[in-house]
């Protein structure tokens, strides 16, 4: 089995925004989800939170896989990859 997976990326502060946390997933036009940067947080955990709310919504409600969502990240230039993985640790291509 392949998930989809959600690409996250920081966005910079413009005149009207604050620096904020973009979480979408490639080629899935609408499936995108932005916060505001906490600054009480790593990089890291603004960046996996952001992912986690999108996955949430995509495979819980979209795909209506009603079990835990556990991602893993790589990193990337501007931000992170995230991969869902089977709940039961096996990968099943």
């Amino acid at each position: 089995m392949a998930y989809v997976a959600i690409e996250t990326k920081f966005l910079g502060a413009t005149y009207h925004r604050g620096e904020r946390i973009k979480a979408f997933i490639p080629d899935w036009y609408g499936f995108t989800e932005t916060a505001p940067y906490d600054y009480a947080l790593s990089p890291f955990e603004n960046h996996r939170n952001v992912a986690q709310t999108l996955a949430d919504y995509f495979f819980n409600y979209q795909v209506k896989h009603d079990e835990p969502i556990t991602l893993v990240a790589g990193g990337v230039k501007g931000g992170y990859v995230w991969v869902r993985v089977s709940s039961n640790g096996v990968h099943n291509s």
